[in-house]
């Protein structure tokens, strides 16, 4: 616990901490306080000689946890086509379509909201929870620096059959699409907290506290937060009836599957059943 960044007055204000309810705490484990609550008081390890006081610092309640998915959306959509027509034959043609498509995998993460406490490495966050490897003290630009591009060259390619007095239309459409997944991870508070009371001008001021202060404050806490936005190509392959004058209605419709780009494997552990990571 001493290799764990000491709490100031400024983190138990962040974590909403305040004197008034120090005092509350107390009280409501049976003492008696008069008077005048001025401010916190944070005594040392071992103070009044009591082995089961120990300096306050701040500790990881919670490693990241996945705390909300935000909605897929369409970030863009390419599609390419071509038309087959065998109207003025009375035998059936079999035609070969092929095209190279681009697949994006991205995954980028940006910290959206820092733990406005004291901190250090010895924080052991990133040692479990969904996103390893990602710590206390790493600032916005490493956690950037963590995203990870990749685009690889595909080619798809089919065989349709054209019946006599018929037309294809055969178009490749390519689709990315992006979802934002938001992790959190949590500090508190462990140790002892005190206050300072003046219980009246005749008489010198009293010090007062409670630990442990994780289970008197079992609430308080402080949030680091990343948001992961994962982008996907998917590929589909389709096939419409041509008329005379118009494409038709669609004939079939294929999804493409390509093997996974072996960079997306690794910042995430494997938490959840989605298809993405």
């Amino acid at each position: 616990m001493g290799d764990l960044p000491t709490t100031t007055v400024k983190d138990l204000q962040a974590m909403g901490i305040t004197p008034r309810m120090v005092k509350e705490a107390i009280e409501k484990a049976g003492k008696v306080i008069h008077g005048k609550v001025l401010h916190f008081y944070l005594p040392k390890d071992n103070y009044k000689h009591d082995p089961n006081i120990h300096r306050a610092r701040n500790y990881l309640k919670s490693d990241w946890e996945l705390v909300e998915t935000r909605p897929t959306v369409t970030v863009k959509e390419e599609c390419s086509e071509e038309s087959f027509r065998n109207f003025d034959s009375e035998k059936q043609s079999q035609i070969h379509f092929e095209r190279s498509v681009t697949i994006t995998t991205i995954n980028e993460f940006a910290l959206t909201k820092n733990f406005d406490v004291s901190v250090n490495a010895n924080i052991p966050l990133g040692m479990g929870g969904t996103l390893r490897g990602f710590t206390a003290v790493e600032s916005a630009n490493e956690v950037k620096s963590r995203s990870t591009s990749t685009d690889e060259t595909h080619k798809v390619s089919i065989d349709i059959d054209v019946p006599a007095g018929e037309g294809r239309n055969v178009s490749i459409r390519t689709t990315q699409r992006s979802t934002e997944y938001v992790y959190r991870a949590l500090l508190g508070v462990k140790g002892t907290v005190g206050i300072e009371v003046d219980p009246a001008w005749y008489q010198r001021n009293q010090y007062w506290w409670i630990y442990p202060a994780e289970c008197a404050f079992p609430n308080a806490s402080v949030s680091r937060e990343i948001v992961k936005t994962y982008i996907e190509t998917n590929v589909e392959t389709l096939i419409r009836e041509i008329y005379r004058d118009k494409v038709g209605d669609i004939l079939e419709c294929r999804s493409v599957v390509f093997p996974r780009p072996t960079s997306d494997e690794a910042l995430l552990t494997e938490t959840r059943a989605d298809n993405f990571a």
